[in-house]
């Protein structure tokens, strides 16, 4: 009757060599729900860490992609406004070219037309040297060929005074 104090407390009337939730045949109903509970706990915990790592390094990987988008477009861009300077400049140079030869192509022409004024010029100033040159042989030719008149009275054409 050793045991009779023991009624009604947390002791049981069966001894048990094991520990509860041990590797015993039988159970009592004690098993510590909280190991699995804290392990479940502690899984779901690391799962949702290497969740919100994963989440984190996609939102990472995808910055870094909109990041290489970005600089590809500006690329792109720049690329496309150097080649419209290059047109630009590729079509001014060649208007400056056009116009130079242009103007070259007026000056020679403007030549032209001052060499050939001048030589006409020339010809014509030639023509009329020429024409008074004739008109004083034809005078000389009248004044040979004119039959020599002597003044009247006979006296010759030298005066002495």
């Amino acid at each position: 009757m050793g045991d009779q104090h023991k009624y009604g407390t947390d002791h049981t009337s069966v001894r048990i060599k094991q520990t509860p939730g041990g590797n015993s045949s039988f159970s009592l109903g004690w098993q510590d729900d909280s190991k699995e509970k804290n392990k479940k706990a502690e899984e779901e915990k690391k799962n949702q860490e290497l969740k919100k790592k994963q989440e984190e390094e996609e939102a990472e990987r995808l910055k870094s992609l909109e990041e290489v988008k970005r600089r590809v477009e500006e690329d792109k861009k720049r690329s496309e406004e150097e080649v419209k300077a290059r047109a630009e400049l590729e079509i001014r140079k060649r208007i400056e070219e056009e116009m130079r030869l242009k103007s070259e192509e007026e000056a020679a022409a403007a030549k032209r037309k001052a060499l050939e004024e001048e030589e006409a010029a020339i010809k014509k100033k030639k023509e009329e040297e020429d024409k008074k040159k004739k008109e004083e042989e034809d005078k000389k030719k009248a004044a040979a060929e004119a039959p020599k008149r002597r003044p009247p009275g006979g006296a010759s054409s030298i005066t002495f005074g």
